[in-house]
């Protein structure tokens, strides 16, 4: 009597071990979209990397580019090992993040996005009050990032 529940079993409950095999859209708005959607947006340095008391990362406000920025930021990450390097997609130059709309933070098996990893003393912006999106957490390594220059070009544009 119980071999015939196994399999029924397993069908119902095939879906919650299966890997995500499509993350959801809303992971890769347009470039524009995800900049009016965003209540802030910064320009900030790590100066505190996720350790054994917390799981946040907290900046120093370098800039401000849009709204108020918040006194104390801080973000949910991941730490970082030693001799790790995250890809800013040469300055953000690279086909994939304006075509493919891929940033650097990636998903899951379970389709929800990764907390990032924020290296201390590295310049990153941070697009904040959306929701999320590979994009929000960008590193800027160079004053012409593509990147930073489209924001800053898309909010003068929304200005007139």
């Amino acid at each position: 009597m119980k071999w015939p529940l196994i399999p029924f079993a397993m069908l119902c409950f095939s879906h919650m071990a299966m890997a995500c095999r499509l993350a959801p859209m809303n992971f890769f708005r347009e470039h524009g979209d995800l900049i009016a959607e965003a209540s802030v947006i910064v320009l900030a340095e790590a100066v505190v990397g996720h350790d054994a008391t917390s799981s946040s990362c907290r900046f120093r406000l370098v800039r401000t580019l849009k709204g108020q920025a918040p006194s104390d930021i801080s973000v949910s990450c991941w730490p970082s090992l030693a001799g790790e390097s995250t890809s800013n997609l040469s300055s953000h130059t690279a086909p994939v993040f304006w075509q493919g709309r891929m940033g650097r933070v990636t998903y899951g098996i379970t389709c929800r996005l990764l907390p990032p990893v924020f290296t201390v003393g590295h310049k990153y912006l941070l697009i904040l009050g959306v929701e999320p999106d590979t994009k929000q957490f960008e590193e800027i390594v160079e004053p012409n990032d593509k990147w930073l220059l489209f924001i800053e070009q898309h909010l003068q544009q929304d200005e007139r």
